[in-house]
């Protein structure tokens, strides 16, 4: 979370965090070694936690507890420094990924939501030295033609700035970069995230826009950038967020949250501009709304180029959760909107036709231009239009949706081209014949090869863990069989099940020979796909809970009758340390509203045994599991 900048966007390159050990807490540490003067030595750097432990063998440091403690009480009092560098540009999707994490720790940790959300305040955000220029320097003519170009700048101000603090430039400072550190809480960094993402949304309101330099998930669609893109993926993520966040100030009642003053005075120009708009009706509000939200987001963009000033205002929770209200309401009518345009079908990525522009021009009426010459323009007017199916937009819906509506989403996309019904899997895109190369490197690819029309291995494990969150079991275990690699045929798939590629080449693909084969083999992200496959099917979504403010545990399997063993068991390693063994004896799925769990027996590591009936491990018992003291747990399911 470290990493979301005061802008929300994440850098290109991380090339890995460095800590320090904070000089106050020193000495308790030098009392966990029998050769404190070496250890000394060694912390009286910065340590990358396997060099620490690397120069602890190396140098022979006897310590006093193991390793692992040891490890987790330096960082502890450890300050962290994260050491990146950009390249290219950054990518709009980086930061789509913040709540899976947090949803996956609060499965295991419900009852710290409140402090992990609002307690800390020591968070810091990430400070480049690229700043996303305004449209008055990128939009431009390119051979005549209307283009986004040269996005980022890297402010050599803000170089200098940087390297004069020693070792404190990796983070946002206040005194408008000159003084302290600027730390916050984790919703008010999640809070502006949101707030910076709605400010960027397309003209039409549906897409979050790729205004510096780069598209989403997919970067073969990096022509997209240069055209006024933007992508529904994002849309859908916000909404995501904005839902979050709205649960937690509801869960919270009242209270108030200490934001930057650049970032209220944002927060309240947005939300006077979303109000304008709710109750405008000529026919250019949505244009007037987006130049107007874009001169907001640019003027504070500005403002904290080189930090922040530092002092903040109090908001009210009542004031947040009005504007996230109205902001849900506006992505919502921007959703509907694409839908309405696409068949009733989620697209993933738009482009932006320009329909009227003018020359800029300077002081003496003459054109103004950018670095390469290049004239630049302001953009009048604008026109959609939509790009072919892409399963990514599919995936991001799904995150959003009820059961009963992710139901009407999945035939839809079943029926659609994305469907390879000769492999039964799904494709990365539907047919791209007749777009222009202009949208990127995908039109540079044969259909059914690379990122084009292919099986997409990682966006198909997506797709298929989001069909298993929203709760379409049966359709999940249907594709199941037909889309994992461990239920391919090694001669098709022309390599072993066991391992993974990068893309299967689709039946699109003009050599039939090819169709289903895998190509360049590797840990790709579908393998964390399916750890959150296999996460959600063996223990369920959310194993912990509270109840009357007591941690408690249930499990809740997702796994069909052929899953289990001959006699009639399955088992596995629950938080690493706690075999679970299900005893389904009559062989019904998991799923089955009719099956339930009769009755519990836990095994400690110490011997003991403790029989529970029902479905549930009351307190303290939960957090024994949770703490690793239990050795087994049988779940017998009925």
């Amino acid at each position: 979370m470290s990493l979301i900048q005061a802008d929300g966007y994440n850098p290109l390159v991380v090339q890995g965090s460095r800590f320090t050990v904070l000089p106050k807490k020193m000495k308790g540490l030098l009392a966990l070694s029998k050769e404190p003067a070496k250890l000394r030595s060694l912390l009286s750097r910065s340590y990358s936690p396997g060099n620490l432990i690397k120069g602890i063998v190396d140098k022979s440091i006897r310590l006093t507890v193991e390793p692992k403690a040891f490890l987790e009480r330096v960082m502890d009092i450890s300050e962290q420094h994260i050491e990146a560098s950009t390249g290219e540009g950054y990518w709009i999707d980086h930061w789509t990924y913040n709540l899976d994490l947090i949803d996956s720790y609060l499965a295991v940790y419900p009852e710290c939501k409140h402090g992990l959300l609002f307690d800390r305040g020591d968070l810091p955000f990430y400070d480049s030295s690229l700043i996303v220029q305004p449209r008055s320097r990128k939009y431009v003519l390119m051979d005549g033609s209307p283009r986004q170009l040269g996005s980022l700048l890297e402010d050599d101000q803000k170089v200098a700035l940087k390297a004069a603090r020693n070792g404190n430039s990796c983070w946002l400072c206040t005194g408008h970069g000159t003084g302290a550190i600027y730390r916050t809480s984790l919703f008010a960094k999640l809070f502006s995230l949101a707030l910076i993402k709605f400010s960027t949304l397309d003209p039409f309101g549906m897409g979050i826009e790729m205004e510096a330099g780069r598209p989403g998930w997919d970067d073969a669609m990096n022509g997209l950038p240069g055209l006024f893109g933007s992508c529904m993926s994002e849309t859908y993520a916000l909404k995501w967020l904005v839902r979050f966040l709205r649960g937690a100030l509801q869960a919270e009642g009242t209270g108030r949250l200490r934001l930057p003053v650049e970032m209220t005075k944002l927060l309240r120009r947005v939300a006077k501009e979303l109000k304008r708009f709710q109750s405008s009706s000529i026919s250019q509000r949505d244009y007037q709304y987006w130049d107007n939200i874009c001169s907001a987001r640019e003027a504070y963009r500005a403002s904290i180029r080189l930090g922040l000033d530092g002092a903040e205002d109090e908001v009210s929770f009542a004031e947040l959760e009005t504007f996230l209200v109205s902001a849900e309401t506006k992505l919502d009518a921007g959703i509907n909107r694409a839908l309405d345009m696409n068949n009733g079908l989620p697209p993933t990525y738009f482009a932006y036709r320009v329909e009227e522009f003018e020359l800029l021009k300077d002081k003496l009426g003459l054109k103004k231009v950018d670095t390469h010459g290049r004239p630049i323009i302001r953009i009048k007017r604008f026109t959609p239009l939509h790009l072919p199916l892409f399963l990514e937009g599919m995936v991001r819906a799904m995150k959003v949706e009820e059961a009963s509506s992710a139901e009407k989403l999945y035939k839809k996309v079943r029926s659609s081209s994305l469907y390879d019904r000769k492999l039964k899997m799904y494709k990365i895109n539907a047919s791209l014949e007749g777009l222009p190369k202009d949208i990127g490197r995908v039109r540079a690819f044969t259909p059914g090869w690379l990122e084009n029309e292919s099986i997409w291995l990682h966006v198909e494990y997506k797709y298929l863990l989001e069909i298993l969150r929203t709760g379409l079991y049966e359709r999940f275990f249907e594709d199941f069989k037909t889309a994992l690699i461990p239920f391919l045929d090694p001669k098709v798939y022309g390599r072993s099940p066991l391992e993974n590629s990068s893309f299967l080449v689709s039946s699109a693909h003009p050599d039939e020979l090819l169709h289903g084969a895998g190509f360049v083999a590797r840990l790709s992200g579908a393998s964390a796909e399916f750890l959150s496959m296999w996460r959600l099917m063996m223990a369920g979504a959310h194993p912990f809970f509270l109840e009357n403010e007591h941690l408690c545990l249930t499990f809740k399997p997702i796994l069909p009758d052929w899953l289990f063993n001959e006699d009639n068991t399955i088992s596995y390693k629950f938080l690493g340390h706690t075999m679970v063994i299900y005893h389904n004896l009559k062989r019904h799925d998991t799923f089955d509203s009719r099956t339930l769990t009769r009755g519990i027996i836990m095994q400690t590591v110490d011997g003991r045994s403790l029989e529970l009936i029902g479905d549930v491990i009351p307190a303290p018992y939960a957090q024994n599991v949770r703490e690793g003291m239990v050795k087994q747990i049988d779940v017998y399911l009925e």
